[in-house]
């Protein structure tokens, strides 16, 4: 049984601000991007309990083929999976820390 997914508000901009990025880079690098960021998501869908827990309950799964990770957390009693961030891999720990710990 599939875990139902909910995006943050924080991830909702990341991602929005991460796709223009590529896009105004190269056209469809954006969609690119969307493609395996979906598949990343369905991944976590499936079993976000493969992912090792990195920092309290929250869990990364890094994105192929674009350095970017997605940070997320489970909530068991309602299957539900909580995207809380999409960001670049070489950001500093302190942003992915402050947007997750801040909806805890």
């Amino acid at each position: 049984m599939s875990y139902k997914v909910l995006f943050e508000k924080d991830a909702e901009t990341d991602i929005d601000e991460i796709i223009a990025w590529y896009e105004k880079e190269q056209a469809g690098l954006g969609f690119s991007f969307l493609f395996y960021l979906g598949e990343a998501v369905s991944v976590i869908s499936a079993n976000p309990k493969i992912y090792q827990r990195i920092y309290k309950d929250v869990r990364r799964i890094m994105l192929e083929k674009f350095p970017y990770s997605i940070y997320f957390d489970t909530n068991e009693s309602k299957m539900e999976v909580i995207l809380y961030t999409v960001i670049h891999q070489h950001r500093n720990q302190k942003v992915w820390k402050r947007k997750t710990s801040k909806l805890r």
